[in-house]
């Protein structure tokens, strides 16, 4: 059986952080060069700060200070490129390793921490305006996709996007991984985010390894190919560059 070829990758940095913009990146380029300086030193302290909290929270949970600690080494620049391209009346919806998201809308890190150490049930308050819009970590493996899916039919009901106004429409995004991907409940979330056209990004964090096997045992085919049998425009980027 011949294998599906990937779809070319979205990439405007190469892996030496030179600018070398890949084919499938030329129609983001005036979206690059309208970035001011001081946006691309927001984008890289985002980066740096997170990682120092993650190192420091990485060696609590290994001193039996936190029960958990879902790492985000490596997963950096994509959240904080898709955190930082959402406007803010968007709802978004992480799994459990989406820490500067969740800081980029306005999370107390230490929510966190109070979670992975058992002295909170939730974090956080997601209806409290000072969060952002973002919803509280689930951990069990997918369902934030149907609670994603589920708010942005919401959206569609009610009216609160499609309307052209970009200073008013909602949006939706949603966080989970390649693991997570062979949930059913992530296919039943696209199910009907296609029925009912819902104004929502799932965002497919690939890092290569589930729980217990590696990408290539779980999906015989390239991952991104699973929203196109939706109907689902797709796109394949490098996580790696912001």
């Amino acid at each position: 059986m011949t294998q599906p070829e990937e779809p070319e990758l979205v990439r405007i940095l190469a892996a030496d952080g030179s600018l070398a913009p890949s084919p499938a990146a030329e129609p983001y380029g005036e979206l690059v060069n309208a970035l001011a300086d001081s946006d691309l030193e927001m984008l890289y302290r985002d980066m740096v700060v997170i990682r120092a909290i993650d190192r420091q929270a990485t060696n609590l949970q290994r001193q039996g200070q936190l029960a958990l600690w879902p790492p985000s080494l490596g997963q950096e620049a994509a959240q904080v490129g898709s955190a930082r391209a959402a406007r803010a009346q968007d709802h978004l919806f992480p799994s459990y390793r989406e820490h500067v998201v969740t800081r980029i809308r306005g999370v107390d890190p230490i929510g966190i921490i109070k979670l992975m150490r058992g002295l909170s049930h939730g974090g956080w308050d997601p209806t409290d305006p000072a969060n952002g819009n973002t919803h509280i970590y689930t951990l069990v493996l997918g369902a934030q996709t149907l609670h994603a899916t589920g708010y942005g039919m919401g959206l569609v009901f009610d009216g609160r996007c499609g309307t052209g106004d970009l200073e008013r429409d909602e949006a939706v995004i949603v966080y989970y991984g390649d693991g997570a991907s062979s949930q059913g409940d992530v296919h039943e979330a696209m199910v009907f985010a296609a029925s009912y056209r819902t104004p929502e990004v799932f965002f497919l964090q690939n890092n290569q390894w589930a729980i217990s096997v590696p990408v290539a045992t779980q999906s015989r085919t390239p991952l991104v190919r699973r929203g196109e049998g939706y109907g689902m425009p797709s796109i394949r980027i490098d996580g790696n560059d912001v």
